[in-house]
């Protein structure tokens, strides 16, 4: 697992993100977006951490992030963000991407 973060850090347009593009090549901006965190190990499998169904912030069309704040709730370990999307209004929700990180607290 290549991306580790720390407790305290703000998330920016660098770390968790996606891109959405329609059957053309186009950026794509979906009916609905979100993120969840996962935590996950051999042990217990995978977990919801906190809250469903955050907001991203978008910095243009299709583009977006966690812009999170990583707080001390979160133990350390290793974890996966889980984007889900609905395409239109009518359209069921759908998977489309998973990013693995870990997570370390301070002085670790």
């Amino acid at each position: 697992m290549a991306v580790v973060f720390t407790q305290g850090q703000q998330l920016g347009p660098n770390d968790l993100s996606i891109r959405l593009y329609d059957g053309s090549g186009n950026p794509f901006n979906p009916h609905r977006l979100y993120y969840e965190f996962y935590g996950y190990d051999h042990l217990r499998g995978e977990w919801r951490v906190g809250q469903s169904d955050r907001t991203p912030t978008q910095t243009e069309a299709g583009v977006y992030f966690v812009s999170e704040k990583l707080t001390t709730a979160m133990i350390a370990g290793n974890y996966v963000v889980v984007w889900v999307m609905q395409r239109d209004p009518l359209a069921p929700l759908e998977v489309v991407k998973r990013q693995e990180f870990a997570f370390i607290g301070v002085g670790i």
